[in-house]
């Protein structure tokens, strides 16, 4: 067997065990409640690690996008807390949307791109989409929970993050902090 083989196997193995890793995190998490705010997380990154992919409909996504972002990294299979962050993103997207960019990363290895447009459409979530199968976001992102949410300033500078989603109270107050004309630079946990 050639080396780039072994290496390749051994990336898909690594690949599909932290996905499971990420999965059993999920399936054991209770879901934020408006009682019970998400458990706040040290931020990993100074800055967000700038990226380009193609959506699940084949569009370009890049960020920094020139205005702030909302990133949420889940699953649209197997997760029950990954759909609560799609639609608490989807109750402030409207007032946003116009300011804002909003994409969600799926995580899973086994999902597909029908998967991730059935899972967006039952839960209202019109933003773009990215399978992040064949990319290095979950390296670049430091990714190790589903659910994790980034809120980024129009310069790629982490304003809020948190590693068991944010609620609409605490999103909208992340992208007022981020649309301030210092671009909410200040680093925040949610």
């Amino acid at each position: 067997m050639k080396a780039g083989g072994r290496s390749r196997r051994w990336a898909r193995l690594v690949g599909i065990l932290a996905a499971g890793a990420l999965l059993a995190g999920c399936a054991t998490a209770a879901a934020p409640t408006a009682a019970t705010p998400p458990t706040a997380a040290a931020v990993p990154l100074p800055t967000a690690p700038a990226f380009q992919v193609r959506d699940v409909q084949g569009q370009t996504v890049a960020v920094p996008a020139g205005r702030p972002v909302v990133l949420l990294f889940g699953a649209a299979s197997g997760c029950a807390s990954c759909a609560v962050s799609e639609q608490q993103m989807a109750q402030v997207y409207p007032q946003f949307r116009h300011q804002a960019e909003f994409v969600t990363v799926d995580v899973t290895p086994g999902d597909t791109r029908a998967a991730v447009l059935s899972f967006a459409q039952q839960l209202g979530a019109s933003w773009p989409a990215v399978l992040a199968q064949g990319t290095n976001l979950l390296t670049l992102y430091h990714i190790t929970a589903l659910d994790t949410m980034y809120v980024l300033n129009s310069r790629g500078q982490i304003v809020a993050h948190s590693d068991a989603g944010l609620s609409p109270a605490q999103l909208r107050a992340a992208l007022q902090r981020a649309l301030q004309p210092a671009g909410g630079s200040g680093t925040v946990s949610a």
